[in-house]
This record gives structure tokens, sequence and C-alpha cells, in this order.
């Protein structure tokens, strides 16, 4: 009767323990969004970033960054004898879903090849898109996505062609 009695005690006391659930989502971070998993303030990186920027006084103001990611893009302007001036777009995101989804937490978009420089606050792993637009059939529209790790303090170099 006494082991009935302790593992009825032991059932409910199990069944009440309930697991704290991780939830993941951003932070604000020098008017920066960042991917986090302990207490995000915003659970969608649109939230996050309407609002950073919101309170952001002046968003281009330089802030101190653990890294920079330095990007070239070139691209052949002659696809099949046929000269394309295609506008292209680089847009880096916290996730490989931010990427496809076209959702980046900064992004530039230029007519020729270019140097671009992002100040990133975090050291870890980012991803990247860079997309050139067709014109024509001739000129088609070409993506690259990848990955990157930002280390603290560093320039990491990321060379795409298109």
């Amino acid at each position: 009767m006494k082991i009935t009695i302790l593992f009825l005690l032991l059932c409910i006391g199990f069944s009440c323990i309930k697991e704290e659930e991780k939830k993941s989502g951003y932070n604000c971070v020098n008017f920066q969004c960042t991917a986090t998993f302990d207490n995000p303030t915003y659970l969608t990186l649109q939230d996050c970033q309407s609002e950073c920027k919101a309170n952001s006084t002046n968003p281009t103001t330089p802030t101190t960054k653990s890294g920079v990611a330095h990007f070239y893009v070139a691209f052949n302007q002659v696809v099949n004898s046929v000269v394309c001036y295609s506008r292209y777009t680089v847009g880096v995101g916290f996730s490989s879903t931010d990427v496809s989804n076209d959702t980046f937490f900064d992004s530039a978009s230029y007519d020729s090849s270019h140097n671009l420089y992002i100040n990133i606050a975090n050291p870890g792993v980012y991803y990247y898109k860079a997309t050139k637009k067709g014109t024509t059939t001739s000129c088609p529209t070409v993506s690259k996505t990848g990955s990157f790790t930002i280390k603290s303090g560093a320039t990491t170099y990321i060379y795409i062609v298109l």
C-alpha cells in the first residue's frame, strides 16, 4: 500500500512539472536585429526591424561592431554574346529561412561590380543572397546564396560571381 501511494505521489509530482519552453526571436542591439533564444524582445524579424529603426535617431551612424563582412560581387555583363546591364542586390540575414524569404537585416543594390562592407554586431554564422536581376531571356536573373562566419574583430571576405 505504501508503495502504491508513493508511486501515485511521484506520478502526480512529475505530471505537474512543466518544462520551460525555449522561444526564439530577435533583440534590437545597436539598432540592428540579432537572433536569440534567450528572452527575445520580438518574435519576428519584421517586428524587430520596424521597432529598431523607429527607435534609432540616426540609423546610419556607425556603432561599435564585432566584425565586418566584406562582399565583392562581380558579374559578367556579356552573356551569350549579348551585353547585359543589370542591377544586383546583396542581402544578409540571420538564417537561411530569412534569406530565402528575402528578409534581410541589411542589404544594398548596385549597377556594377562593387565592394560592400556590412558591420555585424555579434560573432556567428550569417547568410547572404546575391541576385542579379535579368532584363531579357538572354540576360536571365541569377541568384546565389551562402553562409559566412563573423569572428570578433575580424573582417570576413565573401567573393561572389553572378
